[in-house]
């Protein structure tokens, strides 16, 4: 379909944007303060960015390993006026600090970092990687902080059982992190505790 849907508070369609200007749309992120949309175009290997009505407003990023350049970008989040990209086939996690700046390698050494989840505060994000069968907890404060090793979480058993093929977490208000799999019952998935961070 290539394209965004717009769902009103009972999921019933009220639009569809983007349509014809994407190849493969698989992440979004919404900066609600500056009324953007952020979606992470993994066949054409950058992030489109569009307004509220649907209007592309510039592109970021194209295929390659250099800096501004991706890799599949795959999975997005957005917090504290910055965007955070997974970068699917690099294994790496990009941020951009502030709209119109570069963007800066956060983390890289995933085998296939997957959809990243920040917790209720913003203070950190969760990103799984698919293959490795891990969770690693990031601090979203500075660009460059260390990861904390002992916030690395093995799922055992994940990559067995498939869970984390197309992977998303989701990190509750009571701090509970729950894993699902796209290719699963997402709804039985997410609603059940995998791991607890």
């Amino acid at each position: 379909l290539a394209a965004v849907f717009v769902l009103d508070a009972r999921g019933e369609p009220l639009a569809v944007i983007c349509r014809g200007l994407l190849k493969r749309p698989i992440g979004l992120a919404r900066d609600a303060e500056r009324g953007l949309l952020y979606v992470a175009d993994a066949q054409a290997h950058d992030i489109k960015v569009f307004d509220d009505a649907g209007a592309l407003q510039r592109v970021i990023g194209r295929r390659g390993e250099a800096a501004g350049e991706f890799n599949f970008p795959s999975h997005l989040a957005f917090a504290n006026g910055r965007l955070y990209v997974t970068d699917s086939r690099s294994g790496k996690v990009f941020v951009f600090p502030r709209p119109g700046q570069p963007s800066t390698l956060l983390i890289s050494g995933f085998k296939s970092a997957a959809d990243p989840c920040l917790d209720p505060g913003g203070k950190f994000i969760v990103v799984p990687d698919r293959k490795a069968g891990t969770l690693t907890r990031i601090p979203t404060g500075c660009p460059g902080w260390e990861v904390d090793a002992h916030l690395v979480v093995h799922v055992t058993g994940a990559v067995d059982a498939g869970l984390l093929d197309e992977a998303m977490v989701v990190v509750e208000r009571n701090r509970r992190t729950v894993v699902g799999d796209h290719h699963q019952d997402v709804g039985r998935a997410c609603g059940q505790p995998r791991v607890q961070l």
